[in-house]
């Protein structure tokens, strides 16, 4: 009995003593980079699997997502020196909205008034929020280089609040952003008048895109008359322009590092699963929208390997039939998500373009970067 007792106590003393070391050769052999990405995708595959056994639409899911990416090593804790770099405030904008509004510390001896971001984070339209650091630390760096304000709206999450509660949101942080009298604003110039970007990554991509079509039209997210609002530019980072659950996306679908069927398929359910809305409607695949002329210059960035990329190059191919300003990059062999993982040169490179994009300079990625 006792000697039972020891070899469990040595089993559990010596396990992860194993384990470590296994990590530790792995992680040699693959190289640090490369092991991070491993890791995060492993536990998507987690996530993924748990999401094949449970009903898709469930919280309990979106928990699980979330605790599992926060183990992740792509989400550091927010960096302390962006309180060096800029300000960070959150402000209440109406009952469900909020935005949090970064701004330079450079913003008060500015000689003209600066632009202003509205940020749209990823996740699904399920996972993560503004405060999440892995986007405040993206969105304080867009600030702070690009000598700009920073509005990172955080919106209500399916499935508590299912379409189109988190497209709602962001449109009034929208309207916020362009016409609101908040002091803050003040640097960006009188309301109605500034120079407002939109940005958004995945999901979020996906909310950037037809927020643009919605300011081009004067319209609410009920397609109700709504306030004009010029756009500058618009930044989509591996945007989503489809519903995850249609033939198309699964036809197209070439890689499944980090994007996982099973969670595609219920970030589908829990946004779009109990509206009678069509999968077509332009405010679920902005593609499918009447005309895109008109619209402001894009900028869209794609990862080589990401079950999205297709989606990318086709509304690439939409905006220049409708004779819109679009530049299109596509990243070799990176993956989804990989734009807020500092880590990696390539997330550098893709950074870099489109601060370029949103202040109006140039930044050429080199060559062996991109997929030609």
């Amino acid at each position: 009995m006792i000697g039972t007792i020891l070899l469990w106590l040595l089993g559990i003393l010596f396990l992860p003593i194993f384990l470590l070391t296994i990590a530790v050769v792995i992680r040699t052999a693959l190289g640090t980079q490369h092991w991070r990405v491993v890791t995060l995708d492993f536990l998507s595959h987690i996530a993924d699997a748990l999401c094949h056994t449970r009903k898709p639409a469930s919280k309990f899911n979106r928990k699980l997502f979330e605790f599992l990416a926060g183990l992740g090593p792509s989400h550091r804790p927010i960096a302390a020196s962006s309180e060096k770099r800029c300000k960070c405030e959150d402000l209440k904008i109406s009952e469900h909205a909020s935005v949090r509004l970064f701004t330079p510390h450079t913003s008060s001896t500015a000689a003209e008034p600066l632009r202003v971001m509205l940020y749209i984070h990823g996740g699904g339209h399920v996972l993560f929020h503004n405060y999440t650091a892995d986007f405040h630390n993206l969105c304080a760096r867009f600030a702070s280089k690009g000598n700009m304000l920073v509005a990172s709206v955080e919106y209500r999450l399916a499935p508590e609040h299912p379409f189109p509660a988190g497209l709602e949101d962001a449109h009034v942080a929208l309207d916020w952003v362009a016409n609101s009298n908040h002091p803050g604003l003040d640097v960006c110039g009188a309301p109605g008048k500034r120079k407002v970007i939109v940005a958004g990554d995945s999901a979020g991509g996906n909310v950037a895109a037809v927020l643009a079509l919605l300011a081009r039209d004067g319209k609410s997210t009920l397609l109700q008359p709504a306030p004009v609002i010029p756009l500058e530019h618009v930044i989509l980072i591996y945007p989503s322009m489809s519903d995850p659950s249609t033939a198309s996306r699964k036809a197209t679908t070439r890689s499944t590092y980090i994007l996982h069927p099973n969670s595609m398929a219920f970030f589908s359910e829990a946004t779009y699963g109990s509206i009678p809305l069509p999968s077509s409607d332009f405010r679920i695949s902005p593609a499918n929208a009447i005309t895109h002329v008109g619209l402001a210059p894009h900028t869209i960035i794609a990862a080589s390997e990401d079950p999205l990329v297709d989606e990318g190059v086709a509304y690439t191919e939409r905006l220049r039939a409708a004779w819109v300003v679009v530049q299109h990059r596509n990243m070799k062999n990176m993956v989804h998500g990989f734009f807020t993982w500092h880590f990696l040169p390539a997330t550098r490179h893709a950074f870099e373009f489109a601060l370029a994009a949103a202040t109006g300079a140039e930044y050429t990625i080199p060559a062996d970067a991109l997929v030609n």
